[in-house]
């Protein structure tokens, strides 16, 4: 009754047991599937990746976790998720192997969104005239864009580890640390926006215009945008 997968099989990959969810998935009956072979359900680019996982398996390492890519009952392409075990005998004899799996291809999915959408905010910062920095609660750098370097001459990786405040012309310090200290600890709540002079790396000074949110996944941080 489990709401996951769960077979048994030999070596060979003949099946010797499939519960109700597995039959279900793969849209088959018990009585269809233990005897089969249980590579017929799997793509056969990826059944040697399969067959060398579990064939991998020893006393001393008798599980395995793995992914591939598959096909669903209808026909549909999916991403599933196993856990492999290797059952041994009270002799220490391999007796046959019990797998457990899940569909993640809703998680697959997610993930490969999320990279695309992490892409093309790369893609965005990287060609912006605007230089953003994420600092920490305590205002130092853990991130810089390029347009560091143009802006203030110094290269992203030299920014980092940075605080912020070190930029600050000591004038406008108190103006600064006040707007910082005082933000808001709302996700996604814009700051206060402040006008204050920025330290190049040869020693000079520029104005520039400070903007920033609470990152909307961590009060703790902010993503400041300066512009000049």
């Amino acid at each position: 009754d489990m709401p996951a997968m769960i077979c048994r099989f030999k070596a060979d990959g003949m099946i010797t047991f499939a519960n109700s969810f597995y039959c279900n998935y793969f849209n088959a009956t018990y009585e269809d599937l233990v005897g089969s072979s249980l590579f017929l359900l799997i793509p056969e680019e990826e059944r040697e990746f399969v067959r060398n996982n579990y064939l991998s398996l020893n006393r001393k390492k008798p599980f395995i976790t793995y992914e591939f890519k598959a096909f669903d009952a209808d026909g549909k392409e999916c991403w599933q998720r196993w856990t492999d075990r290797a059952l041994f005998n009270e002799h220490g004899e391999l007796v046959e192997y019990q797998s457990i799996g899940e569909d993640i291809t809703e998680r697959k999915q997610a993930e490969q969104q999320q990279a695309e959408s992490e892409a093309r905010l790369r893609g965005l910062i990287a060609n912006t005239n605007d230089l953003i920095v994420v600092i920490d609660a305590n205002g130092n750098i853990s991130f810089s864009s390029p347009s560091s370097e143009r802006i203030f001459g110094y290269k992203p990786e030299e920014a980092i580890g940075r605080n912020f405040i070190e930029w600050v012309h000591p004038d406008d310090l108190a103006e600064a640390t006040i707007a910082f200290q005082s933000r808001s600890h709302i996700p996604g709540t814009a700051l206060k926006s402040i006008k204050v002079r920025g330290q190049n790396k040869d020693g000079s000074w520029r104005y520039i215009e400070v903007l920033g949110t609470n990152l909307i996944d961590d009060p703790a941080i902010n993503g400041i945008v300066l512009n000049i």
